[in-house]
């Protein structure tokens, strides 16, 4: 294979550690192993903006912005260490990283999750839905994954959003 595009993961945030750290964790670093003992030219690891949500916004910030001493969900923690693991070991398979915001569109289960709480009444606003979020649409993923896949640089992590932050009650 010339190229693994690594996006297969529980999108939890809570659960026990044990079960993060073999099904994220372990599985996507044994997944770049394998893939640079078969010397896959490129891999692709989709990441997600919870490994920097610690506590305050995350809002025009960059790729180099520093991790939190401890992201605030487990899936973020996993993820973090994923990206950790994965820049700090590089072995001869280039390594690309993607970040993207929280990802929408058509016939997204967890977007469809939250929009049926708020309309069932059984979701709390915060600051009553003024925070303001960034998201990405599912496109702007596959077309962010299309452009690592021929210009993105070993090493290196995409941030990845629709760039325009809004009211999270205004996008739900």
């Amino acid at each position: 294979q010339d190229v693994i595009v690594h996006a297969a993961s529980p999108i939890e945030v809570w659960g026990e550690w044990k079960d993060f750290e073999r099904d994220i964790v372990r599985a996507s670093i044994d997944l770049y192993k394998a893939a640079a003992r078969h010397h896959v030219r490129r891999f692709i690891q989709i990441s997600s903006e919870s490994v920097l949500q610690g506590k305050g916004p995350l809002l025009d910030i960059a790729e180099s912005h520093p991790y939190p001493a401890e992201p605030n969900s487990f899936y973020g923690k996993a993820k973090m260490q994923v990206e950790q693991g994965l820049l700090a070991n590089i072995a001869g398979t280039e390594c690309i990283i993607l970040r993207p915001t929280f990802i929408w569109g058509w016939g997204g289960e967890q977007l469809d999750k939250v929009v049926d709480k708020v309309n069932g009444g059984q979701f709390m606003w915060i600051d009553h839905g003024n925070v303001l979020m960034e998201m990405v649409h599912v496109d702007n993923v596959v077309e962010a994954i299309r452009l690592a896949l021929t210009q993105g640089r070993s090493g290196q992590v995409y941030w990845v959003t629709d760039g325009r932050p809004m009211p999270a009650r205004e996008f739900l």
